[in-house]
């Protein structure tokens, strides 16, 4: 998995990423939960974003992009969990 986060001139963070599916099935209605620390280790808060398509073949990419809104500084990002349906 691939992400990155970068703060807007608004003082938003865009977050965006990307995955493989490395299962044995196609899978889909891929979601990723994701915190947000600041860069002292601070917990922020936690946000959501669903992966496009959303139907990902054995060993296709999908994508994945939201914004965490009024965070005015640079921020660390961990996705935490991701969720899916079996095909």
């Amino acid at each position: 998995m691939n992400v990155d986060a970068t703060l807007d001139m608004y003082g938003d963070l865009y977050i965006s990423g990307s995955l493989i599916n490395n299962a044995t099935r196609p899978i889909s209605s891929v979601t990723v939960l994701i915190d947000i620390y600041d860069i002292d280790g601070v917990y922020l808060g936690q946000t959501y974003a669903d992966v496009y398509p959303s139907w990902l073949d054995v060993g296709e990419e999908g994508f994945f992009e939201t914004y965490y809104y009024g965070v005015y500084e640079e921020a660390e990002i961990s996705v935490v969990n991701a969720t899916w349906y079996l095909e």
